[in-house]
């Protein structure tokens, strides 16, 4: 690999030398021809080159040929200047005359209407603005000229915006878009085999590894540098070593991130450009702080920030010359030395200090933890209480209901009982109601039957009919006494009050027909259906189907038939 390292320098080398030959030629003429456009189309034809190795010159040459251009009023050749000047400008970090000169070039380019000088120009602002980290304006000059590109079908100029729109993505941290301009540019390489290629594998190389797929950001890296090895391009070389360092650092491979993070770093020394460098110390630092390597881990930290400072500075403070970065660059290391240290001891301050406050913390969470616990035991156990005062209310509450449930037991069966006694009076009544309806019908049929067989005499009969005719007659009034009585019992019965004297009488038989009382005999004190209080009613339902209308239960507990 030194060897390759060593071919493309000796090439890099040459081809430079081989360049400046050509800018001194281009210059000679220059400075020897007499017709203002071909000084002009002199100027234009190494502005890149100049550019590129003389950015001063660049500026010089190119607002020489720009007063020229005004002069004669060629308004295309006058845009093209501008942006010469604005690369100038640009390659020496002077961003703010960078980007006035892009503008005053679309300008100038917008009133001759020059699709081709637009597009560029947007595409150079775009680079301006994300060169001081403006990011999201950056994109949207880079789209107009990825617009201006495709009016144009230029297909070298839509493959140069999707490499820079894939960068601005990535540099927003949304390595999907950058992947979808990286696609989209690719498709286009590929067909026109131009260099930009390799650009493109370096860009998904570093999407790849923004999004953690370390497999394919290495493939892509290598393919990126077997293209970057095909055109000496130790810019993109530099950029695949350190993002195959950031790979195999990220897996866990440190000696393959040392390897190729020395391989960047010293292909990034010859470029010279500052990116590369500052990712190529900040990986070597990493890498030997992995090692345990602590002291050579903060050389290259130091440098890391170094670096990164004079970069950062460069951006916001872009009207300084060249030779005053340098020696910016020189009091800053020893600033930031200064600085490290001084935050080495913030740092340690800062740590005895997290420590104690995190010892504070841990005994007052602790603390706080015990107190929790305790409430919640506390609490836990009046919740027990509250249970079990619930389950003794319940518990009292059962008993109650299988009191209640005996004494309703109970009361039915006492109900059963009297009902049952109640039965029993029925089935007595309606044995001294069959009794008192056999006997006179018993009669009658006796005496009928001795009529018919002729025993009896008709003179002798009619001296039985006044009685037989007073039997059937209680008989009968027997019977409607109890249709009423059952009519009462299914209908209802109307009672009227009528006020009429009556007598009472110890026995009266066969009396139903006069205004009598008739007196039952005495109770005894108890609830006995035989003889007690209980036989009240049943008693006095008897006499009244018997036809006995009044009656008077006399004593209640008196004298007992004494």
């Amino acid at each position: 690999m030194k060897q390759v390292l060593t071919i493309l320098f000796l090439f890099h080398f040459t081809f430079s030398f081989s360049q400046q030959k050509l800018i001194d030629s281009f210059l000679n003429e220059y400075n020897k021809s007499t017709v203002d456009t071909a000084k002009i189309d002199l100027i234009l034809k190494v502005s890149e080159p100049l550019s590129d190795m003389s950015p001063q010159k660049a500026i010089f040459y190119g607002k020489a040929a720009l007063k020229i251009a005004q002069t004669i009023n060629d308004t295309h050749r006058e845009s093209l200047l501008y942006n010469m000047i604005g690369q100038g400008y640009d390659q020496i970090g002077n961003m703010a005359d960078a980007i006035s000169n892009f503008n005053e070039g679309f300008k100038v380019a917008t009133q001759c209407n020059n699709l081709a000088d637009l597009a560029q120009l947007k595409l150079n602002l775009g680079v301006s603005y994300a060169n001081i980290g403006n990011e999201k304006l950056a994109i949207e000059y880079y789209k107009s000229a990825e617009h201006y590109f495709q009016l144009l079908n230029d297909s070298i100029g839509l493959c140069k915006s999707d490499v820079d729109l894939s960068d601005a993505f990535y540099q927003l941290n949304n390595p999907d878009s950058s992947l979808y301009y990286i696609e989209k540019g690719m498709g286009i390489s590929v067909k026109i085999k131009n260099y930009w290629l390799g650009y493109l594998y370096d860009n998904a190389a570093e999407a790849y590894f923004r999004k953690k797929d370390f497999g394919l950001a290495k493939d892509y890296a290598n393919k990126s540098i077997a293209v970057a090895e095909k055109l000496s391009d130790l810019y993109i070389l530099a950029d695949d070593y350190l993002v195959l360092a950031k790979a195999n650092l990220a897996i866990g491979d440190v000696a393959n991130a040392a390897l190729y993070a020395n391989k960047g770093l010293s292909t990034a020394k010859q470029t010279n450009i500052k990116e590369n460098l500052i990712d190529a110390y900040n990986i070597i630092s990493q890498v030997f702080e992995n090692q345990h390597k602590y002291e050579e881990a903060l050389k290259y930290k130091t440098l890391y920030i170094t670096v990164k400072d004079s970069v950062q500075s460069a951006i916001n403070n872009n009207i300084l010359q060249a030779y005053e970065y340098e020696k910016r660059d020189e009091e800053m290391a020893m600033i930031k030395a200064d600085k490290l240290q001084k935050d080495a001891e913030l740092k340690k301050q800062h740590a005895i200090s997290v420590v104690i406050l995190g010892t504070l913390l841990l005994v007052i969470c602790i603390s706080g933890y015990i107190f929790y616990s305790r409430n919640k035991l506390r609490n836990a156990n009046r919740a027990i209480e509250k249970a079990y005062e619930e389950v003794n209310t319940k518990q009292q509450e059962i008993i109650k209901q299988n009191r209640e449930l005996i004494w309703n037991n109970e009361q039915i069966k006492s109900q059963a009982n009297h009902i049952e006694q109640l039965s029993n009076v029925k089935d007595r009544l309606f044995t001294i109601i069959s009794h008192d309806l056999r006997a006179p019908l018993t009669t009658l049929k006796g005496i009928l039957n001795l009529l018919a067989a002729g025993t009896i005499t008709i003179e002798k009969f009619k001296t039985i009919v006044p009685n037989l005719l007073n039997s059937v007659s209680t008989t009968s009034e027997l019977v409607d006494n109890l249709l009423q009585w059952s009519k009462s019992q299914l209908t209802g019965a109307t009672i009227y009050s009528s006020n009429f004297d009556i007598n009472e009488l110890r026995v009266s038989w066969l009396t139903q027909k006069d205004g009598l009382v008739q007196r039952l005999r005495d109770k005894a004190p108890t609830w006995s259906l035989s003889d007690g209080i209980g036989s009240l009613v049943p008693h006095a339902m008897c006499q009244s189907l018997m036809g006995y209308s009044f009656l008077c239960p006399d004593m209640i507990g008196g004298g007992l038939d004494g």
